[in-house]
C-alpha cells in the first residue's frame, strides 16, 4: 500500500478476547509495508496456496476477513483468500532467485 500507517494510531475493531494485540500490530505492520503474505505447499507441482493482505474496507473483500482495524480514520481489514496460481508461481520464482543469490 502506498499510504502511511501509524501503528500507534491503530484501533482493532471487535478483537477476540484471546487476541495477542502486540503480535497483531506486528502482523498488520508487516502486511501493510511488505505487501501480501503467501502460504503454499513445498511440493513444486502444487501451485495452490493462500494469500493474506491488508485492504481498505471500501474495497470488495474476497475470502475470509481475519481482522478489522482503523488507522487515521480509515477502516482496513486483513483477509485471507485463495491465491491465484500465477501469484504462487511468481512468489516461488522470486524466492528461488533470492536463495540462489545468497549461495
Amino acid at each position: 500500500m502506498n499510504e502511511s500507517l501509524k501503528l500507534n494510531d491503530i484501533k482493532i475493531i471487535n478483537p477476540e478476547p484471546d487476541l495477542d494485540i502486540e503480535a497483531s500490530y506486528n502482523f498488520i505492520d508487516f502486511l501493510f509495508n511488505s505487501g501480501p503474505l503467501f502460504a503454499f505447499s513445498k511440493n513444486p507441482s502444487d501451485n495452490s496456496g493462500l494469500k493474506f493482505e491488508v485492504t481498505k474496507k471500501t474495497q470488495p473483500v474476497k475470502g475470509r476477513m481475519m481482522l478489522e482495524f482503523v488507522s487515521a480514520g480509515t477502516e482496513y481489514c486483513i483477509h485471507m483468500c485463495e491465491a491465484e496460481e500465477l501469484e504462487i508461481i511468481e512468489v516461488r520464482s522470486r524466492e528461488l532467485e533470492r536463495m540462489e543469490a545468497t549461495t
